[in-house]
C-alpha cells in the first residue's frame, strides 16, 4: 500500500514543530498514533526520516530534508485539487505566499495585492519580503508560490513572467540646484554624497550602471529601503538612484523631492515574476494573468507604477510568451 496525504501531512507538520508533540496537538491525535503513523511513512518509503535523539527530540535526516520540500509540493497540490473542484464554478479560494524584492515593496505590492483580492475577495493573500537568492530559496522549499522581483541572477531552473522594463532614475531634493531641471547627467552629480539602496541585487545594478559610466561618488549612507531613501534625500543628505518613482512628492518628514530622468545612456532592468516551473496553482496562474494585464503598457497606470517616460519605449512580454510562469 502507498504513502497516505495524511502521512504526509503529518511528517511536514513533526519537521515544521521539530517535535512530535507539538504536532500531536496541532492535529488533536496522541502521540503515539501521530509517531506509528511517521514510523509507517518511513517504512513505506523505505528511508529514515527523522533522526530521533533521546531527551533532546528529533531531528530530519539528509533524506528528510530533501523529502520535506517535495512533501510540501505534494501537500499544495492536493490542496489545489480539491480547490480546482470548487473553482470549476469560477470561484478561486484559499492562501497564497508571494515573495516580493524589497525595494519593489512600496511602489508595487499595495496595488497588486488591494486589485488581486478585490477580483478574487475568497483568495487569502499574504507576502514575503526577501533578497533575490533569499525568495529563489523560498520558491523551492514552496514557502512562496511566485516571487515579484529585479530579474537580476535568477536561476535558469526557474521561469519568469517579465512584467514590464524599468530605467532607473534620479531622486534629488526638491531644493537642490538641479531640481528644477527636466533631466539630469550623473556626472553632474559625482562630487555630492550618494544615497544607496543596499539590497542585492539593486545595489549592484546601481554600482554596475555607475561604473560603466566612468562614475564614482562616494555611497554616504546605505538603506535597505526605496522610503528610507526618500527620507534620506528629503532631508538634503544626498541623492540616490531609483527604479521607480512615487505618486507623491513628499517624505514622511513632509520634505519634498523630486525625481528625474538620467540623460546618459543607462541600462534598464526588467521586473519579473519567477515560479517553479509545473507546480502552479490555479490561484498563482490568476496572479500572473492579473499583474500581466496591470502592467501592459495600455494600462491606465503603467507609467505611474513603472517610472516610463511616455516618450521610451514599452518593451513588454505578452502573456503568451514561452518565458511566462
Amino acid at each position: 500500500m502507498k504513502a497516505t496525504l495524511k502521512q504526509v501531512e503529518y511528517f511536514v507538520a513533526v519537521a515544521e514543530d521539530g517535535s512530535i508533540v507539538g504536532a500531536s496537538v496541532r492535529f488533536h491525535v496522541s502521540q503515539s498514533a501521530l509517531s506509528m503513523a511517521i514510523s509507517d511513512l518511513e517504512k513505506r518509503l523505505g528511508v529514515q526520516l527523522f533522526h530521533r535523539r533521546q531527551a533532546k527530540g528529533i531531528a530530519l535526516t539528509a533524506a528528510g530534508r530533501e523529502l520535506l520540500i517535495k512533501a510540501r509540493r505534494l501537500l499544495a497540490q492536493g490542496e489545489d485539487f480539491e480547490r480546482s473542484a470548487r473553482e470549476l464554478s469560477g470561484t478561486l479560494s484559499g492562501p497564497m505566499t508571494v515573495g516580493v524584492h524589497p525595494p519593489l515593496t512600496s511602489a508595487l505590492l499595495p496595488r497588486v495585492i488591494r486589485g488581486f483580492t478585490e477580483l478574487h475577495p475568497e483568495v487569502t493573500l499574504s507576502s514575503l519580503e526577501g533578497s533575490t537568492t533569499e525568495l529563489q530559496d523560498a520558491l523551492t522549499t514552496g514557502h512562496v508560490e511566485l516571487a515579484l522581483i529585479i530579474d537580476l541572477g535568477v536561476r535558469s531552473d526557474l521561469v519568469r513572467t517579465k512584467l514590464f522594463t524599468a530605467r532607473p532614475r534620479i531622486l534629488l531634493p526638491a531644493h537642490h540646484r538641479l531640481g528644477g531641471q527636466d533631466s539630469v547627467s550623473l556626472a553632474e552629480l559625482e562630487s555630492e554624497p550618494l544615497v544607496m539602496v543596499d539590497v542585492p541585487p539593486s545595489q549592484q545594478f546601481y554600482q554596475s550602471a555607475l561604473d560603466s559610466l566612468g562614475v564614482a561618488p562616494t555611497v554616504r549612507y546605505r538603506t535597505g529601503s526605496v522610503e528610507g531613501a526618500r527620507a534620506l534625500v528629503g532631508a538634503g543628505l544626498g541623492w540616490s538612484i531609483l527604479m521607480q518613482r512615487s505618486a507623491h512628492s513628499l517624505t514622511h518628514e513632509g520634505r519634498h523631492v523630486v525625481s528625474l530622468p538620467i540623460t546618459d545612456d543607462i541600462p534598464t532592468v526588467d521586473i519579473a515574476l519567477i515560479g517553479v516551473p509545473g507546480v502552479l496553482t490555479a490561484r498563482a496562474d490568476a496572479f500572473v494573468s492579473f499583474c500581466t494585464e496591470l502592467f501592459s503598457p495600455t494600462s491606465s497606470d503603467f507609467e505611474a507604477w513603472t517610472g516610463l517616460p511616455d516618450d521610451e519605449p514599452h518593451p513588454h512580454q505578452s502573456a503568451g510568451s514561452d518565458n511566462r510562469c
